[in-house]
């Protein structure tokens, strides 16, 4: 009887914990509100299919974002386990910088942080002494920038580094800058706003580079921009997504929130590159 008893509450205890992955967390605090600083034109080679989806008006000027913050909620697949609930907050300097502060939660809490970040051209990804950092980190990082780059207007703006160009009815395709040169990544439409951005990105260290995907569904408007209540992220080998966020809330121009937390991540980036003899 003992034996039953015990082995009962061993089962019911990995139950109750394993159901605590499974419990939504609370959104994310807001980092702040959005400052409007007006307008800026869109660059004049922005190809009329790009166009139409980041100016909303068509009047050629689109809200000048020089910072931006995203946050939501999420489930991730990590191998065969049940899929696990965070939340992420990511913050970008608009077309140069970003980091992602995801949180893995157990009843709601917060119980592990891990990272993927692009900052003065240096990836990371993992918990934040210990990611993976290097050249295919880098690579992949920006891509991640790019992806969520193209739902900020101002980042296609007048004299943008970007190169797009059309290839047909639905297809972007893009030249993002990467290091001293570019990468390239294709931006698919269903109707007049994306639906896919796709690229060939290395997934770790090491490894060939696969095609990853971002698919994105549900677009409402927020301080004059478009953006996906709902986001998909599938690398091609997998065949099913590992990543579904949903949108809880968007912020322009908060530079101070920010520029603190990159600054923060420039520094575990520099510490952790110079631990494994990388050159920062």
């Amino acid at each position: 009887m003992d034996l039953l008893v015990t082995g009962s509450l061993a089962v019911g205890g990995a139950v109750s914990v394993a159901a605590g992955f499974g419990v939504r967390p609370r959104a994310c605090a807001p980092p702040g509100s959005t400052y409007d600083r007006g307008l800026v034109p869109l660059d004049e080679n922005v190809p009329p299919l790009l166009a139409q989806h980041l100016d909303i008006d068509q009047d050629g000027y689109v809200p000048r974002m020089d910072t931006i913050a995203l946050w939501g909620r999420a489930k991730v697949r990590i191998g065969k386990l049940p899929p696990l609930r965070v939340r992420m907050l990511t913050r970008h300097r608009v077309g140069h910088d970003f980091a992602s502060d995801i949180s893995v939660t157990w009843y709601g809490r917060p119980v592990l942080a891990v990272i993927d970040a692009y900052v003065r051209g240096r990836g990371m990804a993992g918990r934040e002494r210990r990611a993976d950092v290097g050249n295919e980190i880098d690579q992949g990082a920006n891509l991640f920038l790019w992806s969520e780059g193209v739902l900020i207007p101002s980042a296609f703006a007048e004299g943008t580094h970007v190169k797009a160009v059309q290839d047909d009815d639905t297809t972007i395709r893009l030249e993002v800058p990467f290091h001293a040169s570019t990468d390239s990544a294709l931006l698919h439409f269903a109707g007049t706003r994306p639906a896919r951005f796709s690229a060939l990105r290395h997934k770790k260290n090491g490894g060939d580079k696969i095609w990853w995907h971002v698919d994105m569904r549900d677009w409402f408007v927020v301080d004059d921009i478009a953006l996906p209540r709902h986001i998909e992220v599938t690398w091609e080998d997998e065949g099913r997504p590992w990543f579904r966020l949903d949108v809880d809330g968007f912020a322009a121009n908060v530079d101070l929130d920010v520029d603190l937390r990159l600054n923060q991540v420039d520094d575990s980036i520099r510490s952790v590159r110079l631990m494994r003899g990388l050159p920062y």
